[in-house]
């Protein structure tokens, strides 16, 4: 299906609205619940598997979490008109704490080529709402000089009709 939300809400709601019921895959670009799965009609969406690696944030479960909590806190704070419902939220603040892990182990040394040095060799970084928002699915953030994809692993998840329900354990990520 289309990567742009706009454009997998259409596609979702057509094949549904046809009758047609295929096995549908969707791009995890395009897995957000808030920007897809409502504008497609969230009884459209019952069945679409997506890859990811982040958590849902609408799902109950999550929202249980420390990690969650944790992430809602810093959403409140720093941008309490933010959609909590959108998963692009929660990747910024994800992407965020990556960066700060960087900035921290460059200490005082803030070249570009330090900087840089950082970013590619990231080794089994765990962020919380990674590791500690879906039991047993932890996701692992690591870098190298020949390796800059920081996440390895994804899981698949099945649309229920109000969130996504992660099934199996976690697969490897394309490398490119």
């Amino acid at each position: 299906m289309a990567a742009l939300p706009k454009f997998a809400a259409q596609a979702i709601r057509k094949v549904y609205d046809v009758g047609w019921n295929p096995t549908k895959f969707l791009i995890y670009s395009a897995a957000s619940i808030a920007a897809t799965m409502k504008p497609a009609g969230l009884e459209k969406g019952i069945g679409v598997i997506t890859a990811g690696w982040l958590p849902d944030p609408t799902d109950p479960e999550v929202q249980n979490t420390p990690a969650y909590k944790e992430w809602l806190t810093w959403m409140n704070k720093y941008y309490p008109a933010g959609n909590i419902a959108d998963g692009t939220n929660l990747f910024g603040y994800v992407i965020s704490q990556v960066f700060v892990d960087v900035l921290r182990r460059c200490g005082n040394n803030l070249t570009r080529e330090n900087v840089m040095k950082q970013v590619a060799s990231i080794h089994d970084l765990k962020l919380p709402i990674l590791t500690g928002a879906t039991p047993d699915l932890d996701i692992i953030i690591s870098t190298s000089a020949d390796d800059y994809v920081p996440v390895k692993q994804m899981r698949l998840s099945k649309f229920s009709g109000t969130n996504w329900v992660p099934f199996g354990g976690l697969i490897s990520a394309p490398t490119n």
